[in-house]
């Protein structure tokens, strides 16, 4: 996460000295995302599997009817309500949320320059004073998520997610909404965004079917992004709409979610049995 957040500083540093005509600019960025996603990877291999992993692996092939390790696979969630729910209402909170995280990743800039009037540098500078913020936010939220205040907080996110898009669309598109926007995201997506997401699906799916079922949210999410980014820049001729859209979408998402997991807090665990649970064969 650190070296991705570093990555994201580099890259609006890059954009705050580099004019937009050379290349080099950009040479750099794609070399700093190869060179950090290296690193992860070469971390990634060295962390081991976690024991309740191992144990529901060998339970599996030891043919141990357990529910961990009877419930492995992507099939699996449509035999359990539970599952199905949980699945369901973390692909609409994800896909919905990620729409307009994905809009304003990729055409912040193009909104800025285009809509607001800003140069690129100018723009790159709001990113890059604003991401300590977001590292700041990220790390409170690692701290309470475990806490019975994760609701009240997701509460706050949401609020806060919504808003960001909710204030250009209502005031207008202007230096001071482009700054109380971007302060507004960084509280936003730190609470009740991807974050979020990925605790859920730990907590709601047992062991070997937790990253197949991840994965398939967000590969999902990823493809409805797409779509939508292939319609962004005709939609972007009328912003306040694009944005009152993507507003709407980010609370409609998080009301799904709210009221999947609204009743769940810290030691909870997952909405289905836990993992020790016998079942029939």
């Amino acid at each position: 996460m650190l070296i991705w957040a570093r990555f994201s500083s580099y890259r609006v540093s890059v954009g705050m000295v580099s004019p937009p005509s050379l290349a080099p600019g950009g040479q750099i960025v794609f070399g700093h995302v190869a060179l950090a996603s290296f690193v992860v990877l070469i971390l990634r291999l060295r962390l081991p599997e976690s024991s309740e992993w191992k144990q529901a692996r060998t339970e599996r092939e030891s043919g141990v009817a357990t529910y961990r390790a009877r419930t492995a696979r992507i099939r699996d969630i449509f035999k359990r309500k539970d599952l199905l729910v949980a699945f369901l209402s973390l692909l609409v909170f994800y896909s919905l949320t990620n729409l307009a995280a994905n809009t304003k990743g990729q055409f912040g800039t193009y909104v800025n320059v285009n809509v607001v009037g800003l140069t690129v540098q100018q723009s790159s500078l709001i990113s890059l004073l604003t991401l300590p913020v977001s590292i700041v936010l990220a790390i409170w939220f690692m701290r309470i998520v475990d806490g019975r205040r994760r609701m009240l907080f997701f509460g706050f996110g949401v609020i806060s997610l919504t808003a960001a898009f909710a204030v250009p669309a209502l005031l207008g598109f202007s230096l001071a909404t482009v700054l109380v926007a971007q302060l507004l995201f960084g509280f936003g997506a730190a609470f009740a965004f991807e974050g979020i997401m990925k605790v859920w699906t730990q907590e709601s799916f047992p062991t070997l079917l937790r990253s197949s079922a991840q994965g398939a949210i967000i590969a999902a999410a990823r493809v409805v992004a797409a779509a939508l980014a292939l319609w962004t820049p005709m939609l972007l001729s009328a912003p306040r709409v694009m944005y009152t859209i993507l507003a709407v979408g980010v609370l409609v998402g998080a009301l799904v979610a709210w009221f999947a997991f609204r009743s769940r807090g810290r030691g909870e665990g997952s909405l289905a049995p836990t993992d020790g649970e016998q079942i029939s064969a």
